[in-house]
């Protein structure tokens, strides 16, 4: 019996990293109201809005970056989860977007948050079970407010937690909506142990025209954490641009 108990509990943590970097990590939520393009600067004024992002499902248009990015030719596409998560507890904003704002800082590029019209639960536990089930079922939730022009973008980075060894099925929803014919794709994905776990790969399998690169994994505890690493981490990914 204390065998089969010890591993249940190692499959769940092992499937799970994913709710807020993977799967089994405490869950993770979008820091932003979904559709918004920012600007680096418009970034920091908003950290409020960020704190409650979840109310606002109207649609919006793309602001477009008004300080370093004047041609609109990169930008940070992002899903992130707050809530309770793994190993940082409750979060107001989330792993990834951390991750996300500190690269549009660095980059001057646009800034969109992937916003679920249904939200996952905040509770971690429930959020990595919806997870799984929409993995075995190859889901796609429906997003709540789209990008305007995404033709406009030569550069993308995408950001995401890795759940359950994978994208979440929300961010297969927005990359199967747009055209990524001939842009450069730059991932990276918060985690708690689990990495990138493959999803480079799994990226240029279903964006054959993109050119994707290697990626960047940080756990999520880091981007909570240590500001510092996370800067250092963001300057090394976007180099990858070329």
């Amino acid at each position: 019996m204390p065998k089969l108990l010890t591993i249940l509990l190692s499959g769940l943590i092992f499937g799970l990293a994913a709710c807020s970097s993977p799967p089994p990590a405490k869950a993770e939520t979008p820091p932003k109201v979904a559709g918004a393009a920012q600007s680096a600067a418009e970034q920091t004024t908003d950290k409020e809005a960020l704190n409650n992002a979840g109310a606002n499902n109207e649609k919006r248009s793309i602001k477009m970056n008004t300080t370093a990015n004047q041609t609109g030719k990169a930008i940070v596409v992002y899903y992130s989860r707050t809530g309770e998560n793994y190993s940082v507890g409750n979060i107001k904003v989330g792993n990834t977007a951390k991750v996300a704002m500190e690269i549009a800082k660095q980059s001057g590029a646009d800034l969109f948050e992937i916003k679920p019209v249904k939200a996952y639960p905040a509770n971690y536990k429930e959020c990595i079970e919806v997870a799984r089930q929409e993995k075995e079922a190859n889901a796609r939730p429906q997003i709540a407010v789209a990008v305007e022009h995404f033709e406009q973008y030569s550069t993308v980075y995408l950001g995401y937690p890795n759940w359950w060894g994978d994208l979440p099925m929300i961010v297969y929803t927005f990359i199967e909506s747009q055209d990524f014919a001939g842009k450069t794709v730059i991932p990276f994905v918060t985690h708690e142990g689990s990495g990138l776990s493959g999803t480079p790969q799994k990226l240029r399998q279903v964006l054959p025209k993109a050119t994707v690169t290697e990626g960047l994994a940080i756990s999520g505890s880091t981007a909570q954490n240590r500001p510092d690493e996370v800067a250092k981490k963001a300057a090394e990914l976007i180099k990858q641009k070329g």
